[in-house]
């Protein structure tokens, strides 16, 4: 998983550079907290590991949320030749996580 939030990382600083230049500011801003976000929640689905599916459920939830907001951020701010490729990246980590978050959070 720590590898993801390295990939995920290099994208988001990726995109700084290119996002619209009439919208950069709010973009630029954007796209830094939703790195941080994906950071920061990253770190607690770490640390959740082998806790209990509760506190697990909550992680993924936390997690799942942040990559969607990236995702979003991505869309709408990615201007570079790689945006396609950029959201395609999240759905996938999303898609990859989310019968893991089905899992541990059963009702």
């Amino acid at each position: 998983m720590k590898t993801s939030l390295v990939v995920f990382a290099a994208v988001a600083v990726a995109m700084l550079g290119q996002v619209m230049p009439v919208a950069a500011g709010g973009c630029r801003d954007d796209m830094l907290t939703a790195d941080q976000n994906v950071r920061r929640s990253q770190k607690g689905l770490d640390n959740a590991a082998g806790d209990t599916d509760g506190a697990q459920c909550t992680a993924y939830r936390r997690h799942i949320d942040a990559l969607s907001e990236l995702r979003s951020v991505i869309a709408r701010c990615d201007r570079g030749p790689n945006q396609s490729r950029n959201v395609q990246d999240v759905d996938t980590r999303i898609v990859t996580l989310a019968p893991r978050m089905r899992e541990v959070c059963k009702p």
